[in-house]
């Protein structure tokens, strides 16, 4: 791996070798006997990952975000407060935080494939959730559904960013996974339009909805998705398969690199939990409807899945810094759209922050896919995710708790104030690493160097 114009100690620490339990406990050689072969799966162009990647991937993000709006107006509708909204948005980060956990062993056990069909389970079970609350408790109900959409969020992230790791060259991932957020981008569009059929019918039936589209997603997964190794490719003699490796020794190996993209990454999951935030909760100040504030947010969506093939270019073209350092200032922009509070004000908002997440699309899955030593990917995308859900957890019920007892300008300067320290920090922090290839130092060494140090820029 060599870092774009990073320093010699996290190029060393890049391309070392995770120690497995089997170093730790002394024996340092790893046998040929070790590893099966194992025949490669791999997609040279975006058009071959249609069939058995995207759609898939689209049917899944389709029951994800079936509720995207309709759920926060049904637990506002319910009584609660944005208070309790910010409580929920925390208890959401708070399975984002806790699910890469469960999505590094669940990809380790069985595979990116089955972990995806994973995420169809507790997609259903939200639903499930969302669907009780008028009959028993309201809180509890939207505790558990929130709890259930964050760990979904973070085991389907941690699955694909292994999946495009495992199987997409470098070249050509940056487009392949704008296009994933994308095809997000689309599902949120249909997740903003199911607040009219909220409206006109009942949320009792987007939620039966969504149910639905989850079985659907995954049959179509486990019919159209190859199985593969996180690791494919590096079962050789000096490779180290993840099922060898712990989330501990990958901390204790990479925690440097690790650190360099948890500013980047956290502020990134904030703005995009803001965004969503605020659409709402201005749509509620202006006193709209399920289907008004639905209207806006598929708007919202809609400019984000006509920024997806730009963004993909701009990533592989750019870099991840310097298109988060854009994404950053456009959403500062948005921000300060909307304080100004004049006429147009909050659809302005809605078309600038649409350009602001477009620009972001990608950009999660690249940094990671770029980053994860291929020995170690599926432990490696967990543990980065994990730490940088940590701070939307912090984020979320500090924006409620403002929105609710001070007021939502204050909130929004907040976030504006991040926006612009991300705008920054974006090319200082992130350092964007690309594969190459490595070659031992040593037939049985745990160090390897790369092939080549020919400087790349960020």
């Amino acid at each position: 791996l060599v870092p774009r114009r990073a320093s010699p100690r996290l190029a060393a620490m890049l391309a070392k070798r995770v120690p497995s339990d089997a170093d730790e406990n002394g024996n340092d050689s790893v046998s040929e006997s070790d590893f099966a072969p194992v025949a490669p799966i791999e997609f040279a162009s975006l058009r071959s990952l249609l069939v058995p990647y995207y759609i898939p991937v689209e049917c899944i993000q389709l029951a994800r975000f079936s509720t995207l709006t309709v759920m926060p107006m049904h637990a506002i509708s319910t009584g609660l407060t944005y208070r309790h909204i910010g409580l929920l948005g925390a208890v959401m980060s708070l399975g984002l935080t806790l699910g890469p956990v469960a999505a590094g062993q669940a990809i380790t056990a069985v595979g990116p494939r089955n972990t995806f069909a994973l995420t169809c389970v507790l997609a259903a079970a939200s639903g499930a959730c969302g669907l009780a609350a008028d009959q028993l408790s309201p809180l509890p109900c939207f505790i558990c559904a929130y709890f259930l959409l964050g760990v979904t969020d973070s085991v389907f992230f941690v699955a694909r960013t292994t999946f495009l790791g495992a199987t997409v060259p470098s070249d050509i991932r940056g487009s392949a996974a704008s296009l994933v957020d994308g095809c997000a981008a689309i599902a949120r569009l249909v997740g903003g339009a199911c607040g009219t059929i909220a409206h006109h019918f009942s949320v009792e039936v987007v939620y039966r909805l969504q149910i639905v589209s989850c079985a659907v997603s995954m049959v179509a997964t486990l019919s159209l998705m190859p199985a593969i190794s996180a690791s494919q490719g590096t079962e050789t003699k000096t490779g180290n398969p993840d099922k060898r490796v712990s989330m501990r020794c990958v901390l204790r190996a990479y925690w440097w690199p690790l650190l360099m993209s948890l500013l980047f990454l956290g502020l990134l999951n904030i703005l995009r939990r803001a965004r969503d935030m605020f659409i709402i909760f201005e749509g509620h100040e202006r006193n709209m409807s399920q289907a008004e504030v639905g209207r806006f947010a598929s708007l919202c969506f809609f400019i984000d899945v006509l920024m997806s093939p730009v963004t993909g270019a701009m990533l592989d073209r750019l870099g991840s810094a310097r298109n988060g350092a854009i994404a950053f200032a456009f959403m500062a922009v948005a921000l300060l759209v909307v304080l100004t509070g004049c006429l147009g004000s909050f659809p302005a908002f809605v078309v600038i922050a649409g350009v602001a997440s477009g620009l972001t699309n990608g950009l999660g899955g690249k940094v990671g896919g770029d980053m994860a030593p291929a020995s170690c990917r599926g432990n490696f995308v967990s543990m980065q995710r994990m730490m940088a859900m940590s701070w939307d957890m912090l984020a979320t019920p500090l924006l409620g708790v403002l929105s609710d007892d001070v007021s939502l300008a204050a909130a929004e300067t907040l976030v504006g104030a991040f926006a612009v320290i991300g705008a920054l920090c974006s090319p200082w922090c992130l350092c964007e690493v690309l594969a190459t290839r490595l070659e031992p130092i040593s037939a049985g060494g745990r160090e390897l160097s790369p092939r080549s140090s020919e400087p790349l820029v960020a």
